[in-house]
């Protein structure tokens, strides 16, 4: 059985957020990773990934001022097949060791405003339909409400 962990971490500037992230990982055991709105640069994730959650591989993307940022890690019992990294999202299809299975993950953060959010989806849906995956897994940080009164200060 494989276990993904999706989480929104809201930050990792704050270095209590990488521990809090380590001892998930001590008791919720993972073989994938995927990491929302980092707000740290991708360089920065991929390194506390090697010092602290150690994680075999994987992507980061940066973010950009104080918003965006995701990471996906994954277990040596993973081999990467294919991967692309735009600033909203994270493609990677990852083969399965044991079972040879074939997983094609997506990480999302999308974005707030209303055109950026409208091309990160049609760019996402573009290239879903020109790979024709198997085993699709999109997470990440969706940024939906139903209302707008569920943001702070509205639209």
């Amino acid at each position: 059985m494989m276990q993904l962990i999706s989480w929104n971490c809201r930050g990792l500037g704050n270095p209590n957020k990488a521990e809090a992230i380590k001892d998930l990982l001590k008791t919720e055991t993972a073989d994938i990773l995927m990491l929302q709105e980092t707000k740290v640069e991708g360089e920065t994730l991929l390194n506390t990934n090697a010092m602290k959650w150690k994680f075999d591989s994987g992507k980061a993307v940066s973010a950009r001022g104080t918003a965006g940022g995701i990471g996906t890690f994954w277990t040596k019992d993973f081999s990467l097949e294919r991967f692309l990294v735009t600033q909203h999202w994270i493609f990677t299809e990852l083969r399965h060791s044991v079972s040879n299975l074939s997983l094609t993950l997506f990480n999302l953060y999308v974005p707030v405003q209303y055109e950026e959010k409208r091309e990160c989806w049609r760019t996402l849906l573009d290239y879903i339909a020109q790979i024709n995956p198997s085993n699709l897994v999109i997470g990440g940080d969706l940024n939906i409400t139903l209302d707008p009164k569920e943001k702070k200060g509205g639209i």
